[in-house]
């Protein structure tokens, strides 16, 4: 058993919110459709993560996500945070 989840893991996610944060930020230069498609896909993902991680398992998504203080600090931070992106994703598409 580990503190965290994997340095790969972390990068994935590191990239992820990349990519998501560019795709908000693009929206001059998307097409309508495929920005509130990929709006809407991001706001799904972010959610589906938060429900995972209030529901203590986020080690679906990332093995070695089960530690004692992982686990404290997802339903203390790392969730609401992700129900929080969740909701100004999806905010943003009606900008």
């Amino acid at each position: 058993m580990r503190d965290v989840p994997s340095r790969s893991a972390c990068m994935v996610a590191a990239a992820a919110l990349a990519v998501g944060a560019v795709t908000v930020l693009a929206r001059p230069h998307l097409p309508r459709p495929l920005h509130q498609a990929a709006i809407i896909a991001m706001s799904l993902i972010f959610g589906a993560r938060a429900a995972l991680g209030f529901a203590g398992r986020t080690d679906l998504l990332s093995p070695g996500s089960d530690s004692e203080n992982f686990r404290r600090l997802d339903l203390r931070v790392y969730s609401p945070l992700c129900l929080a992106l969740a909701f100004g994703t999806l905010r943003s598409r009606s900008s």
